[in-house]
């Protein structure tokens, strides 16, 4: 769906079956879509919303350079389009962002043979991976891909990310969209940590492990450890640089920040006890403030996202890097009227109409932009970006539990896709020289088996 025809659609006027108040709010909705798109269309993205800060006249920045020669200097190799002369599988002719990794890698390389090997090869036949894209998902979905930034995603590859996490941990804090994100980036950098050493706790200590899980849960799940998954790292470490990745799984905005010093939000937690200044912080919630595609605890999601824009504010001199994901949209909620929508059914509904849910979605991105651009955090709009992507999510066939899943998208997709923004709002930040920490030593990073903690 083109800009245009996303404006014309918010402004249509199709509001009749709205409330008044509903169908005045969904008009100032649209009038805050359509600003937004005339913008987009003059930048060269209209999926990252926020990005206020420009890398080349930060002082400190990564310079070009600096990049460059930490991507010469890339510890794995690929081989480039020109080097394709043998057709191993189906992931051989794929983009290296979708799938191309694991046969085009020819130095530096983990084992495909392995447990961890094998979960990365997104063979679309595959039932050791969960919510892969079926075959005649993925070139739709590429078809969306090459619309991004005048198709810049087809180059891109794991060693371009590389000098951004480099010294670092990337944290990942959010709910299911955010573990379908960890999975993605997980198998994308797959040659860039030890599969022998598996996942790790984010802490070798017990303790702080169970504290960090304990402190994500939201107090629903306070009698069920289980229903969220355990915090844990993928590590990489070199003679130039050691990085981390960390999922920490939690559902809602108020479990990042505490005003109880005696037990702290996730994201106090975090810079408390676990991270180093120049990590960096990649989070979503959203998602779980709806219900019945319809009820939306508005008041508490507008006070949990300003409660993070104002920590934010009164610590980014220290606590520099965050970027914000707005939770995709959820086809479940585009059920024609007159149809309720069930697990049952064999596809996802594409959007046909302004809709209460469509309204509500649009006001859950507006609120997290407006309240994070004013400080400089990149805000990653996967809202609009996937309204017309209902193809994209997981088929009966690749679903563990057999059903339709209208609210996640398989991989490779939009979890993918959303690795390229968060690496170009990571180059908007004003990040360290590549390959040399804040502090101006390499971390260590001892593991734990997370099975172990």
């Amino acid at each position: 769906m083109t800009e245009v025809e996303l404006a014309k659609r918010c402004c249509s006027g199709k509001h009749g079956k709205l409330k008044l108040a509903a169908a005045i709010f969904a008009l100032l909705s649209c009038i805050a879509v359509v600003i937004a798109l005339v913008t987009c269309t003059l930048t060269t993205s209209c999926h990252l919303l926020s990005n206020q800060q420009s890398s080349s006249a930060q002082s400190g920045a990564v310079t070009e350079a600096a990049v460059r020669r930490s991507t010469e200097s890339c510890p794995v190799q690929y081989k480039s389009g020109s080097d394709l002369t043998d057709q191993v599988s189906v992931n051989f002719t794929q983009p290296l962002l979708f799938g191309g990794y694991y046969d085009r890698c020819s130095a530096g390389c983990q084992s495909r043979q392995d447990e961890w090997g094998q979960r990365c090869k997104l063979d679309p036949t595959s039932k050791i991976a969960w919510g892969l894209c079926e075959t005649w998902q993925r070139p739709r979905i590429l078809q969306e891909a090459m619309k991004i930034d005048n198709g810049a995603l087809m180059q891109f590859g794991p060693c371009d990310m590389y000098p951004y996490l480099g010294n670092r941990t990337l944290w990942l804090i959010g709910d299911s969209h955010m573990k379908s994100f960890y999975f993605a980036i997980r198998c994308f950098l797959m040659d860039f940590w030890d599969h022998n050493l598996g996942e790790c706790a984010a802490s070798n200590s017990p303790l702080l492990q169970l504290q960090l899980h304990t402190a994500a849960l939201f107090p629903q799940q306070q009698q069920n450890l289980t229903q969220l998954t355990k915090p844990r790292c993928i590590l990489h470490q070199d003679l130039m640089a050691a990085s981390r990745v960390c999922f920490i799984h939690t559902v809602r905005g108020e479990m990042l920040i505490s005003d109880d010093p005696e037990k702290p939000g996730v994201l106090q937690l975090l810079q408390e006890k676990f991270a180093s200044l120049q990590d960096v912080f990649y989070i979503t919630f959203g998602r779980w403030y709806v219900h019945a595609c319809i009820q939306f605890e508005q008041s508490t999601y507008e006070a949990s996202i300003q409660k993070l824009a104002d920590y934010y504010q009164a610590n980014k001199q220290t606590w520099p890097y965050m970027v914000f994901s707005v939770p995709p949209y959820d086809h479940t909620c585009s059920a024609p009227e007159g149809t309720v929508w069930d697990a049952s059914m064999e596809k996802c509904f594409p959007f046909v109409q302004e809709n209460e849910s469509m309204v509500i979605g649009r006001k859950i991105a507006s609120v997290a932009e407006h309240a994070f651009s004013r400080e400089g955090v990149p805000v990653i709009d996967n809202y609009n970006f996937s309204i017309g992507m209902q193809d994209a999510h997981i088929s009966v066939e690749r679903s563990f539990q057999g059903k339709q899943d209208c609210l996640h998208f398989c991989r490779p997709g939009l979890p993918e896709m959303d690795i390229w923004y968060l690496y170009e709002s990571m180059k908007s930040l004003d990040v360290s020289q590549a390959g040399q920490s804040a502090e101006g030593e390499t971390p260590t990073y001892p593991c734990t088996p997370v099975a172990n903690i």
